[in-house]
């Protein structure tokens, strides 16, 4: 339960974001944070499935190279247009790299990333549970989601790789 004031803070907060736009809020986050942002860049807030699309249309267009970082990462219908994504730009001769957690990512199997690799290009896991050796690892998670394209856009954000985040597919 929260206290009074606790609970008064929070509907000042949540009043105020209420009220900015969204490059407000990002400049927000950076103060906090503080960072600056350099000239020239661009923040966008994406939601659902248009953060999907642009991180899929970034992928597409990627020369050098793409990294890829998610806790989780199906490999359901989302999953699966994105590995393709990422064997196409591989065979393209773009440097692919994907980190998934052990944990998070469980269900993606090296047959869902084997076309990938074929490619050229690389699929590792942070982190294998070994209860033996390292009985404490499965607390110890990597949280990331993080695309980067060619040092010049990236992704980042709360959202993982699965259907569920996906109102286009999820329906």
């Amino acid at each position: 339960r929260l206290s009074r004031s606790a609970a008064r803070a929070a509907l000042v907060l949540y009043d105020i974001r209420a009220k900015e736009s969204e490059l407000e809020q990002a400049s927000r986050l950076f103060y906090v944070e503080r960072t600056s942002a350099t000239r020239g860049n661009e923040v966008r807030l994406l939601h659902g499935a248009e953060t999907y699309d642009a991180i899929e249309a970034a992928i597409a267009e990627a020369s050098p190279y793409v990294h890829v970082e998610f806790y989780i990462f199906h490999p359901d219908r989302t999953g699966r247009r994105i590995l393709d994504l990422l064997e196409q730009r591989a065979r393209a001769g773009v440097t692919v790299r994907l980190l998934v957690d052990a944990v998070g990512a469980s269900d993606l199997r090296q047959k869902h990333v084997a076309g990938l690799v074929a490619a050229g290009g690389t699929f590792a896991q942070f982190l294998p549970v070994n209860l033996f050796t390292r009985p404490f690892s499965v607390n110890f998670r990597n949280h990331r989601k993080i695309v980067i394209v060619d040092g010049h856009t990236a992704f980042t954000g709360g959202m993982n790789v699965e259907d569920g985040h996906d109102e286009a597919v999820s329906g």
